[in-house]
Parts: C-alpha cells; sequence; structure tokens
C-alpha cells in the first residue's frame, strides 16, 4: 500500500513468519495478525530525525525508527502483542524538512 503526498511518500506492506507478503482482504486493506511484520518505508522527512509508528484506536507506540541523511527511512517492526484483533490505523509521525509536523 502506498501514501503519496506533494513532497513525502508512504509504503506499508505486511510479512508473514516465512517472510512472504501478505495480500490486501477484499476491502485493500492490510491483515496482519500476531508474530507478523509491518514494513514501513518512507521519504521526504527531516533528515537525521526520529519518526513513530503508532497503532489506534488506543495509542500503541509500535516503534521508532531514524531518518537517513536524505529524509528516507525503512524499518520493520513486530506487532506487540498488547494489541488486541480487529481493525486498527497505523499513524506515522514525523518531521519534514521545514520542522512542519508529518
Amino acid at each position: 500500500m502506498e501514501v503519496i503526498g506533494t513532497d513525502w511518500m508512504l509504503k506499508l506492506n505486511s510479512l508473514d513468519e516465512s517472510g512472504n507478503p501478505m495480500k490486501l482482504d477484499a476491502m485493500n486493506r492490510i491483515v496482519v495478525e500476531q508474530g507478523m511484520k509491518v514494513n514501513i518505508s518512507g521519504s521526504g522527512f527531516k533528515a537525521n530525525s526520529e519518526v513513530r509508528v503508532y497503532a489506534f484506536s488506543t495509542p500503541i507506540l509500535i516503534g521508532t525508527t531514524i531518518t537517513d541523511s536524505k529524509g528516507d527511512f525503512a524499518s520493520s517492526f513486530k506487532l506487540p502483542e498488547s494489541i488486541l484483533p480487529g481493525l486498527h490505523s497505523l499513524q506515522v509521525n514525523g518531521y519534514s524538512p521545514l520542522d512542519e509536523v508529518r
């Protein structure tokens, strides 16, 4: 799944325990189960800055990563066991090169 803004981009996918990409369900949602990883990459963020990934409805920090000197990042996060089954949204928080919340 890919989300593209004017000067930024995010990609998201999920891998099963064997490292194989998971497909989208009938509603184009990524299905992630316990033991699986979520891969998130992005560009257009502030160079050498922290990016945090949260799961909602109740905010749960899944993990943090650091952008490179170009403002790009790519990380893999295993879902915490505290996330209950159900529909959740992922949120990626970081800063633009101009220090604006992204």
